[in-house]
């Protein structure tokens, strides 16, 4: 036994088997009350906190950056403005510079009143109080001068101090920038907020003011430049003019328009032409003209021809009523001629047409491309001469475009030095309002992280002393333990009253298909095979290390299982002290093991039949002598061989060998299956047992794991009631 627990401690860490959901969640509401107490403790911590941090107030600006332009136009000339994706983050950093939060600090005088920083409004109020009370008194003492150094020390740590608390960033994917301060004072807080997007935007027009100074200053320069070179190119272009005899350079462009338009109509004329070629090919190779397009689509033919069906109709008719002699026949014929007359010169006429067609396409391709020609003559002669008149004349313009350019820009610039005429790229759309309430703590969100962190810490905890308790997690573990093998893992299961499951000796007969009967069935099986195996032994002992395992449930179980498979089977309540088989059999009033032993009673009536499966039940009868329990081996042996006679396989429930000396005695006359609860039982327990049965020279010929997890859900349509 030593060698085996020995072993079982070198080897534990190869036990260690998956957790699942279910697993989790179980052990979670064993450790509830371990859970809650967190929860409450920190809930407990999280309103003291409440109560002891003090309350911050929090004020909120937001500035708009305008997409738009500056107001003077010098995008062409000039690149002034920031790229956009790189503008937002830029203002920011202004806004966030000490350079515009030390002036805020100047303007509202902080260095001289800090502690309107670091007071609550009420203590800020009762001091501007005393204040005003002091400086009444004609005797009251100035404050102390500071030198410039600490002065400006002062001054620095201050905007420190509001840089740290101050935060601005941009609204989502917009070009909206929220500015935001926390403090105790929520004036202050509103003042400081709304100083600094003020000065902000004054300094935006300090900025563009200097802007327009130095861009009128460059534009001014440029202008003068620009007109140089205005006039000396339109210098040289008036001596080539004269040189070369050209009096309007827009010659060549005419050509060239001339040109493109007819090479159109050459395109146009062309694919008429071949149309027509192609019409004329399709009558010369046609067997008859009648077949034609041309000739079935003209709409006169198609009226003709319609007559004509009408006229042969008509002549048919009458021939088939005068005969074809006769004169309205003759007229009838005469009339359908005619129209077949008609028809053919109609045909000629559209035949006609098509070759006049044609000729004239041809002759107005011809005369095309001798215009064409005639004008690349003329362009190739223009074009020799305007190649050079043309870059002096795109120099020239290209020389008085800018020059335009730079005038409008140059009066603009003049005309918005004033600084009533500019604007800034931003502008203020919501400024901060003094904050009625607190924006710290927050009440809601304390306790919800109270809440979490109670949780998490209860939820570790729990499952911390729950890896820490030494119990039995699967059949391979306690293998491992006993030597011995787990004969079945029998699930947990929960009764069901309006199911018809009111305790589990119901399970066989109204759940056989439940996860708990499939463990069940695992355990008769195996006793049925021993008792193939074995049939001169018949007694099989359902022991446990404590009480509480589950050993009861499992032989009412059994017995009922086995008596449905065939079996003879009798069930014998050996636990005097709990005789939870009496009472689920409802047998507990009536005579039983007690009454046997004692001689009160004789074996028949004792006995009990199961109306259900037939198995045969004793009870533990009405306990009023104990002793009667310590009776010796000899007499144990020869009451229990007696009531085996006649069944095939009897079960006994006794009590925790380790509790009561008769489960001791019993145990060596049987053949003994040690129960163990899941996660419940620890080692040491069941070394124990094992150490106590093993001096004894009991035998064990297996375990069983009950109230194991289970992966199968218990409802199953085959035993819904």
């Amino acid at each position: 036994m030593e060698k085996t627990m020995a072993s079982y401690e070198h080897n534990s860490s190869d036990l260690i088997q998956p957790i699942s959901i279910a697993d989790l969640w179980n052990t979670l509401m064993r450790r509830k009350a371990i859970i809650i107490a967190s929860v409450l403790l920190f809930i407990l911590l999280g309103a003291i906190a409440y109560v002891v941090m003090p309350r911050l107030y929090l004020a909120k600006a937001v500035i708009l950056l305008e997409n738009r332009q500056r107001n003077i136009q010098i995008q062409a000339v000039v690149t002034t403005e920031p790229k956009d994706d790189m503008l937002i983050p830029s203002e920011i950093q202004v806004l966030m510079s000490r350079a515009l939060m030390g002036k805020v600090v100047d303007q509202l005088k902080l260095v001289d009143n800090p502690s309107l920083l670091t007071e609550k409004p009420e203590k800020a109020s009762e001091d501007n109080a005393n204040n005003s009370g002091d400086n009444a008194n004609a005797n009251a003492t100035p404050p102390p001068q500071l030198s410039r150094q600490e002065r400006q020390a002062k001054r620095d740590a201050i905007v420190s101090r509001i840089l740290g608390r101050t935060n601005v960033k941009q609204i989502e994917k917009s070009r909206a920038i929220e500015v935001s301060y926390q403090g105790l004072n929520p004036e202050i807080c509103a003042r400081i907020v709304n100083t600094l997007v003020h000065l902000y935007i004054e300094q935006q027009l300090t900025s563009n003011f200097e802007a327009i100074r130095m861009t009128n200053d460059w534009l001014s320069e440029r202008v003068r430049e620009t007109q140089k070179k205005v006039l000396e190119a339109d210098t040289k272009v008036a001596k080539y003019r004269a040189k070369a005899g050209i009096v309007d350079s827009r010659g060549i462009d005419l050509i060239e328009q001339n040109i493109t338009e007819l090479s159109n109509k050459l395109a146009t004329a062309k694919a008429r032409a071949a149309d027509t070629d192609a019409r004329l090919s399709a009558i010369k190779n046609a067997g008859s003209q009648d077949t034609l397009p041309e000739v079935l689509n003209a709409p006169l033919i198609q009226t003709l021809r319609g007559r004509e069906i009408q006229a042969r109709d008509q002549l048919a008719a009458l021939q088939n009523q005068l005969g074809t002699g006769h004169p309205k026949v003759t007229a009838a014929r005469a009339q359908v001629d005619e129209i077949n007359g008609k028809i053919n010169q109609e045909i000629s006429k559209v035949v006609e047409g098509i070759r006049r067609e044609n000729q004239a396409s041809t002759a107005n391709v011809k005369n095309i491309e001798e215009q064409i020609e005639k004008l690349k003559g003329d362009y190739t002669k223009y074009k020799a001469d305007n190649v050079e008149l043309a870059a002096l004349e795109s120099e020239a313009l290209t020389s008085r475009a800018f020059l335009e350019t730079l005038n409008l820009r140059f009066k603009e610039t003049q005309s918005q030095e004033d600084n009533k005429f500019q604007a800034p790229y931003a502008r203020i759309i919501s400024e901060a309002l003094v904050p009625d309430r607190p924006f710290s703590p927050r009440a809601k969100m304390l306790l919800v992280m109270s809440i979490l962190v109670g949780l998490g810490l209860g939820t570790g905890l729990a499952l911390g002393l729950d890896m820490i308790q030494h119990g039995i997690y699967n059949g391979k573990y306690l293998q491992m333990i006993t030597g011995k093998t787990n004969i079945a893992s029998v699930p947990k299961a929960s009764l069901a009253p309006d199911k018809g499951l009111i305790s589990y000796a119901d399970f066989p007969v109204v759940a056989p298909l439940s996860p708990f009967m499939q463990g069940i069935r695992a355990l008769s099986a195996f006793i049925r095979h021993e008792v193939q195996e074995r049939p001169d032994v018949k007694l099989y002992n359902f022991t446990s290390s404590v009480a509480g395992e589950g050993k009861s449930a499992l032989v009412v179980s059994t017995a009922r299982q086995l008596a449905l498979e065939g079996l003879k089977v009798l069930a014998i309540d050996c636990d005097v002290h709990q005789p939870t088989l009496s009472n689920t059999f409802g047998v507990m009033q009536k005579p039983g093991l007690y009454e046997l032993l004692k001689g009160l009673a004789p074996l028949e009536e004792v006995l009990f039949r199961d109306g259900v499966t037939g198995a045969m039940v004793i009870g533990a009868g009405r306990l009023d002598d104990v002793n009667v329990m310590s009776l010796g081996k000899g007499e144990w042996q020869r009451i229990l061989n007696s009531v085996a006679t006649g069944f095939d396989v009897v079960l006994l429930d006794s009590p925790p060998v380790t509790s009561y000396p008769e489960a001791r005695t019993i145990a060596r006359l049987s053949q003994n299956i040690l129960c163990v609860r899941w996660k419940r039982t620890s080692v040491k327990a069941v070394g124990f047992t094992l150490d106590t049965l093993d001096r004894l020279g009991c035998t064990i010929i297996g375990t069983v794991i009950n109230r194991s997890r289970s992966s199968h859900h218990f409802v199953r349509d085959s035993y819904k009631s």
